[in-house]
């Protein structure tokens, strides 16, 4: 019966139960606010091309900052072109800096981090099943697929995770 009564029965007064309430819901919004910030900027698509048993390869040009990772980080992707919300966790398959040219004039620019990512197909009406349609969509000569190519952006967060043992630590290793 005890549980059922108003604060106010006990000499307490509703503006405890709201302080915590609106602590996390405050933690909630700087951590949403901080990753709003970080990924605010939309990195640009490198390739993104259909590979056999249903998988992508998405590689994507990326700042210093975002391509600081150890081995067995991971970043959340989000493609607007599918979804604005949905954002989805893949570890990095290869990261290597690239020179990337200019498509005007030839003229080599600065390298660039390249992060590649490997994304199999779930099927049906999944996300990874619109990312890999999406990718052969962009194959091709035709004007659609240059103007999908040229105006699909990505959204990269992170890197998150690492390994908690350190490779170097040890002489000999055995992956499974």
């Amino acid at each position: 019966m005890a549980l059922h009564l108003p604060g106010e029965a006990f000499g307490l007064s509703y503006f405890v139960p709201t302080v915590y309430l609106c602590a996390p819901i405050a933690l909630y919004l700087i951590d949403l606010t901080l990753r709003l910030a970080r990924t605010g900027m939309r990195a640009g698509i490198v390739e993104m091309k259909p590979l056999p048993e249903n998988a992508v390869r998405l590689r994507v040009a990326v700042s210093a900052l975002v391509a600081s990772h150890e081995a067995g980080s991971y970043y959340f992707i989000n493609l607007p072109a599918i979804s604005n919300v949905q954002w989805h966790p893949y570890s990095v398959a290869y990261l290597g800096p690239e020179t990337l040219r200019f498509a005007s004039d030839g003229a080599p620019q600065t390298p660039v981090p390249v992060l590649t990512f490997i994304i199999k197909s779930e099927g049906g009406r999944s996300w990874s099943a619109a990312v890999e349609a999406l990718a052969a969509h962009m194959v091709g000569k035709s004007s659609e697929a240059r103007a999908l190519r040229r105006n699909t952006k990505v959204r990269v967060d992170g890197p998150y995770g690492h390994m908690g043992v350190s490779a170097r630590d040890y002489s000999a290793l055995l992956l499974v």
